[in-house]
């Protein structure tokens, strides 16, 4: 998915947006496979650059003409899957209260974790 007059070639596309009706809120998810083996830091700059692309804080132009018509405010979020076999959940999960947790605060990026029965 691509913001209307956005070139980001070379740098991918997004790859789920969400949309809370009840919340006026869209989530622009980056999503991490359990068999990925990057760094969490990448997934976190990923979904910060992809909410910038489409216009950060004034994303606006990019909610009325996506799935996500309605929503007021567009969030950035990283998901990855529970597995404790996974290297990127485990990554998050061993530094979440030190290093990606201080960056995710500061960028305010939020942490969705896909469980087989829903999301936490």
């Amino acid at each position: 998915m691509k913001a209307e007059g956005c070139d980001n070639k070379g740098i991918g596309d997004i790859d789920l947006l969400s949309y809370n009706q009840s919340s006026s809120k869209a989530f622009l998810i980056e999503v991490k496979r359990p068999d990925n083996n990057e760094r969490p830091l990448r997934a976190i700059l990923e979904a910060y650059t992809y909410w910038k692309q489409v216009g950060g804080e004034n994303a606006s132009n990019f909610l009325k003409t996506s799935k996500a018509a309605g929503a007021d405010v567009l969030e950035k979020c990283v998901m990855v899957y529970y597995n404790p076999r996974s290297s990127i959940y485990n990554s998050f999960k061993q530094k979440w209260n030190k290093y990606y947790h201080k960056i995710m605060q500061s960028l305010n990026v939020r942490m969705f974790i896909a469980l087989s029965n829903g999301i936490y």
